[in-house]
């Protein structure tokens, strides 16, 4: 079954999936962007950002609606805690935790910083989702009183990005396994609503992702256990990557959930959401902050990303729509 895995992380392709597969991705991105943006307005993140520009080293890599760069982990832990902070992003009906808060900002970053096309960034986002959300499902799986309360998604956004990278199939196991390691884990007692706090670990989980990734390719070597054989035959759809798409299910939040609150909000399936759905929810996060026109460019921006032959290009043109409007 590993073997299945390693081989969906480095064969699989965006371009030849179904056209709902595709759909379903390209409106993940819009919202999760959406997201972001929004996200850049809070105090969580504004507290941490002056921090972050301290703690991490300037580099290449975008930290959105800042004309500052810094080095891929700050970025993906920077744009994850925007992503995260109003609990407005994606989730999916078979799990409980966070997704694209914590996928989307690793492999966006980790694309950027290699600057790779945008088919390729595509291509890792979907491996990221598809692994994320059998990671997550392994993760809540248990019979005991005790929630494993943990960005199990982060396996993901490590998957992501060791395709990204171009690691070697020998490789990806340590990935997966470094993930494992770093990523945040409180146990807690079934007594407690972890689910009003699982935004909180978008942006370690996020980050332990990109660390992964490059450590692995300097030659750390850490296997994990997550995914087992014993694991990996829990439920069939952890066992179909590469044949079902488990992305197909994606959920599509269509209000808040404003943070403490018990209830994950009204949701449906993406697949479910129409263009006009996904255009009003993004336009009321990101034209207060950035214009409607911005907005609106950065829509079709995204809709042409394959198309995109450098992601770091792409980032700095997101980026400068942004700050004609932010300083």
């Amino acid at each position: 079954m590993m073997n299945r895995m390693t081989t969906f992380i480095l064969e699989e392709q965006y371009k030849e999936t179904q056209p709902i597969v595709q759909e379903t991705l390209k409106k993940a991105i819009i919202d999760i962007v959406g997201s972001i943006i929004a996200g850049s307005q809070t105090k969580e993140f504004k507290s941490a950002k002056d921090y972050a520009f301290e703690l991490w080293k300037k580099g290449d890599c975008s930290v959105y609606l800042s004309s500052e760069k810094l080095n891929s982990v700050g970025a993906a832990f920077m744009n994850a805690t925007m992503a995260g902070a109003l609990r407005f992003d994606d989730s999916h009906s078979l799990i409980n935790g966070p997704l694209g808060s914590i996928i989307f900002p690793a492999i966006f970053a980790i694309s950027e910083d290699r600057e790779v096309s945008g088919e390729t960034f595509l291509s890792a986002l979907l491996i990221g989702y598809e692994v994320g959300i059998r990671s997550e499902m392994i993760g809540n799986h248990s019979g005991s009183n005790i929630h494993q309360h943990c960005s199990w998604a982060a396996m993901g956004a490590g998957a992501g990005g060791s395709r990204v990278i171009g690691l070697p199939e020998d490789k990806i196991e340590y990935v997966l396994g470094s993930t494992e390691h770093y990523i945040t884990y409180s146990p807690l007692m079934t007594s407690i609503d972890c689910s009003i706090d699982q935004s909180d670990v978008a942006a370690w989980g996020s980050m332990a992702g990109v660390n992964s990734s490059y450590l692995t390719e300097k030659g750390i070597e850490r296997k994990g256990e997550h995914f087992s054989n014993s694991n990996l035959t829990i439920s069939p759809d952890i066992q179909d990557i590469g044949r079902e798409y488990l992305i197909k299910d994606l959920q599509f939040k269509l209000n808040m959930c404003q943070r403490g609150s018990k209830h994950l909000g009204l949701v449906k399936p993406f697949r479910e959401v129409s263009n006009f759905e996904i255009r009003q929810k993004f336009l009321s996060l990101t034209e207060p902050i950035i214009g409607r026109k911005n907005s609106e460019q950065i829509i079709e921006m995204i809709i042409q990303l394959e198309n995109i032959k450098n992601m770091r290009e792409f980032a700095t043109a997101i980026n400068n729509l942004f700050l004609k409007e932010v300083v």
